[in-house]
């Protein structure tokens, strides 16, 4: 998320503090310069009830680093073996 008129900075939303009726609220996030962490802890952002907020896409998480759900391939028979004694 970013500002409309801020060029080359945005945060990473990690925290949202909704009050009772849902549309109000306290926001903590990452502060990006040019795409990279500025910082390492989250901190408060100042003015999120204002309209000027954009939503920027390329900076979601990717998927790269979600591991698939794949079904394990069989590598050892069904049956055992009976070796003769």
């Amino acid at each position: 998320m970013a500002k409309s008129h801020w060029v080359g900075v945005s945060y990473e939303i990690t925290k949202i503090n909704l009050y009772k009726d849902g549309r109000h609220g306290k926001a903590w996030g990452v502060v990006h310069k040019e795409g990279s962490p500025a910082a390492d802890a989250p901190k408060k952002i100042s003015g999120v009830h204002k309209r000027c907020w954009r939503y920027i896409p390329s900076l979601s998480k990717s998927t790269e680093s979600v591991p698939s759900m794949t079904k394990p391939t069989e590598t050892a028979p069904a049956t055992p073996e009976v070796q003769p004694a």
